[in-house]
C-alpha cells in the first residue's frame, strides 16, 4: 500500500509538472518578419531619386509613389522604367532586403519608419514588363504617407 501511495504521488507530481510546462506561447508578439511588414506594408512616395548619384527626380520620378502591401503585393505610379504599375514583393535573404518584381533592394528605414531608402543596381536585363538596357545604381527615398 505504501508504494502504490508513492506511485500515485510521482504521478500527480509529473502530471502537475506538464501541465505547468504547457504555457501559452501566443504571447510572444509578432516576430521579426511580422515587425518588418508592419514597417514596410504602407503608401510611400519619393522625396528625391538618383541614378548614378544624379537626382532624376523631377526629370523622370516627382509624381512617383508605390504602396507595399501585407499580402506582398506592390502597386506604383509613374515609376516607369523601374517600377511599371504593380507585382510581387517578398523578403529576401534577410529581413533588410527585399525583392520587389525581381529585383533585390536593401531597406533602410529612419527611426520612426517614416522614411525609406531603396538602394538597388539595375544590370540591364529585362525583368518582367521592365526595358532591357537599364544599367546603373538607383536609391529611392520615400517618405510614407
Amino acid at each position: 500500500m505504501k508504494n502504490l501511495r508513492y506511485l500515485l504521488s510521482i504521478t500527480l507530481l509529473l502530471g502537475s509538472l506538464m501541465m505547468i510546462g504547457c504555457g501559452d506561447d501566443d504571447d510572444d508578439g509578432p516576430s521579426a518578419e511580422e515587425l518588418q511588414l508592419q514597417m514596410i506594408a504602407k503608401s510611400w512616395v519619393a522625396q528625391t531619386v538618383t541614378f548614378d548619384e544624379t537626382d532624376v527626380t523631377d526629370a523622370s520620378f516627382s509624381n512617383f509613389s508605390i504602396t507595399f502591401g501585407t499580402d506582398k503585393t506592390f502597386s506604383a505610379s509613374n515609376g516607369e522604367p523601374i517600377f511599371t504599375g504593380g507585382g510581387l514583393w517578398d523578403f529576401g535573404s534577410t529581413l533588410d532586403v527585399i525583392i520587389v518584381d525581381g529585383v533585390t533592394m536593401t531597406t533602410v528605414f529612419n527611426a520612426d519608419a517614416s522614411a525609406l531608402q531603396l538602394p538597388f543596381t539595375a544590370t540591364g536585363e529585362s525583368i518582367g514588363s521592365r526595358k532591357s538596357g537599364l544599367t546603373g545604381d538607383y536609391v529611392f527615398n520615400l517618405l510614407a504617407q
